[in-house]
This record gives structure tokens, C-alpha cells and sequence, in this order.
């Protein structure tokens, strides 16, 4: 097996090496195929991916304009297919649920307010993980956990990513090394905190 991009530091929080759309798409088929292999095969519950335009479109009616990695996200696959729950509690949000949740935040500068360039695309609301759209598409993303209404300000910049590969890269690690796995009921993925650097294990984004 392949080794994954090193992770660094970054004055933005934790990166990795060559992060870009295709590394991306690399890590989530790898994801999906180390997820199937430990007992949650979710490519049999999601969604086919959409195309760049729908996701331009659907992000430029409230005024976003999607990183290309979020594009590349979507465009793997467009989150969970209708009635069916992902094994395990992975919820991977489609387009469609990401804007209606988007729509539901109260949008403003104080600390407890959602900043309007943040997306939430992956969780169960209230908690999950947003990605920032406001820097040039090329640029990988800012990624942060959030629980509804606080982590998009720009002062909670403690707690963030630089790239979406930077979280599947943590996810990956964590699947692939035993750090998170099927617990005994077979009901949801346990966590050995102690196997994470306590800096990953901080930021919030490194188990999922």
C-alpha cells in the first residue's frame, strides 16, 4: 500500500504535502475501500457524484464560490442515497442537505454567529465539519469542526485544517492503523484517544 502525503504544519493549521483535488479523490477511494474492508462498505450507500457546473450553480445561488476540492468532494460522490443510513454513523452530506442546512444558520460577526462563507458538509447537525469557501478556488480550503453555532469565526482559528486531503489523511490513518475501529456491537467506530498525536487529536478533525 501506498504511503499517505506527510501532514505539516502550516501557519494555518495542519496541511499536507501536495494537497490538490486529485490527491483528494485518491484518498477518498482509498478511504472507502479501507472503510469497506473493516466491516462499512459505504460506496454501497451513497449517492453518484455530480458534475461541476450543478455544484457551481447550486453554491452561486447563496453566493459561494466552491474550492475545487469541495468540487472534487461532490463529485465523488454526492453524499448519502435516499432512506438509506451509512453503516457505522458516517454521515456524508449531499449538496442538497449541505444548502439547507447552510440556509438555516444565523449569519453575523459576533463569535456564536456562522460566518457566511462556511458550508457544514459533513455531520449531524448540529456538530459536524464545515469548509470555508472564501479564499481563491485553487487554494486548498480551511476545514473546521463545528457544533452549530460556534467554529466558523474567524478567532476560533485553533481549531482548523488547511484541506479536505488533511482530514481523509487523518481518517485513513486512524482506520488503517487501528486507532479508530468496529466496536464489539458492530453499532458505531471506537476510539483509542490515546494512539492520536494529542495536536491531531486537538484540532477535532482527526476521527470521524
Amino acid at each position: 500500500m501506498s504511503l499517505l502525503p506527510e501532514i505539516i504544519t502550516t501557519p494555518e493549521g495542519f496541511s499536507v504535502e501536495g494537497a490538490s483535488p486529485d490527491l483528494l479523490r485518491e484518498l477518498l477511494d482509498r478511504f472507502a475501500s479501507t472503510t469497506a474492508r473493516l466491516g462499512a462498505p459505504i460506496e454501497d450507500y451513497l449517492n453518484p457524484g455530480i458534475s461541476e457546473a450543478e455544484i457551481e450553480d447550486s453554491l452561486g445561488k447563496v453566493g459561494l464560490v466552491p474550492p475545487d476540492e469541495l468540487v472534487a468532494w461532490w463529485g465523488w460522490h454526492n453524499g448519502t442515497a435516499p432512506g438509506r443510513n451509512l453503516p457505522l454513523s458516517l454521515d456524508l452530506r449531499s449538496l442538497e442537505i449541505s444548502l439547507e442546512l447552510y440556509r438555516r444558520q444565523i449569519f453575523g460577526p459576533n463569535q456564536w454567529e456562522w460566518q457566511r462563507s462556511w458550508i457544514p458538509i459533513v455531520g449531524n447537525d448540529p456538530a459536524g465539519i464545515a469548509i470555508d469557501c472564501s479564499a481563491p478556488r485553487d487554494r486548498p480550503p480551511l476545514v473546521r469542526p463545528v457544533n452549530g453555532s460556534i467554529g466558523t469565526h474567524p478567532d476560533d482559528s485553533d481549531r482548523q485544517a488547511v484541506s479536505l486531503c488533511t482530514v481523509v489523511t487523518w481518517w485513513l490513518l486512524a482506520r488503517e492503523n487501528g486507532w479508530t475501529y468496529v466496536s464489539a456491537d458492530k453499532n458505531f467506530w471506537d476510539v483509542d484517544r490515546s494512539a492520536f498525536r494529542v495536536d491531531w487529536w486537538n484540532v477535532g478533525l482527526a476521527y470521524y
